[in-house]
């Protein structure tokens, strides 16, 4: 069995959607049966059928799974719910069965056109935003809305939102994702739509808290650790400057950790220290101080 074949047949089977799929699987035929059906057509299998080409299935995985070949892989992180069930609707379409339909019901719904409308309403704040992405995300549809706000930051570059939840959107994406390039490639579009929206205003908070945010979760090998402090310590000046939100002691406590995690604890004590001060019913902030 293909290796390809053999992880995404696995994930299936941990989401109890391999019976669904084995349906609309080409079978082996003889030459003269092969003649009289289409590639590709589905057979109908009953359900004792479908029990033995899944213990079939079961049995060469766990043979596969034992070969030496397949240790790296076994390692590697599987395929997400939506992702497993974004690629059990696509085989059940190419198969033309009349069943796509029933199999729509696997996916949650979603509103592309509605929730694309809903993040550009005026007032929504980051928890509102997320919960729009998951549900995209969940549906299959992250890609599709990513397009929508690509576009609309192409043919915006003056609003400094498009480039923010643009960039939002990339690093919804990116979660949960398994390191690798396409992780790193997402996570540098986000940060180069933030920078896009700082030129347009400095003094975005949320632009450059996510930034920073995100830049702090970059590996080591890439340095992004110093600019994201740098981005941190700009938010602490831009704050103090201005009237108190609930969302800055965020800043302190994540300025802090960085030090902390530099070995630079007495930084990292005089930041913590500067965020009670100001936040002084945060619970969070005092014990790392006790700490």
């Amino acid at each position: 069995m293909q290796t390809g074949t053999a992880i995404l047949l696995t994930s299936l089977l941990s989401c109890g959607l391999t019976a669904a799929v084995l349906q609309f699987l080409p079978s082996r035929q003889t030459g003269a049966q092969a003649d009289q059906k289409q590639i590709g057509e589905p057979r109908p299998l009953g359900e004792s059928r479908v029990q033995e080409r899944l213990e079939e299935l079961e049995r060469k995985l766990s043979a596969w799974e034992k070969a030496p070949q397949a240790q790296p892989l076994r390692q590697a992180k599987g395929l997400g719910r939506a992702e497993v069930e974004s690629i059990v609707r696509e085989l059940l379409e190419k198969g033309g069965s009349s069943k796509v339909e029933a199999s729509s019901k696997l996916l949650p719904d979603f509103d592309l056109e509605k929730s694309f409308s809903e993040l550009l309403e005026a007032g929504q704040g980051w928890e509102e935003r997320e919960a729009i992405f998951k549900r995209a995300k969940a549906a299959g549809q992250i890609d599709a809305l990513i397009a929508k706000l690509k576009q609309r930051a192409k043919d915006n570059p003056a609003i400094v939102e498009a480039q923010v939840e643009l960039g939002q959107a990339y690093l919804e994406k990116v979660e949960g994702m398994p390191p690798g390039p396409q992780a790193g490639l997402l996570a540098a579009a986000a940060d180069k739509a933030f920078d896009k929206a700082l030129a347009l205003d400095p003094k975005h908070w949320e632009a450059r808290f996510v930034k920073a945010l995100s830049l702090s979760f970059w590996p080591p090998m890439f340095g992004k650790k110093a600019e994201a402090i740098s981005n941190f310590e700009i938010l602490l000046k831009q704050q103090q400057a201005g009237p108190q939100k609930p969302d800055y002691v965020e800043t302190y406590r994540l300025l802090g950790n960085l030090y902390s995690e530099q070995g630079k604890a007495d930084k990292a004590r005089k930041i913590w220290e500067a965020g009670l001060k100001r936040f002084p019913k945060d619970e969070d902030l005092r014990k790392r101080l006790r700490n």
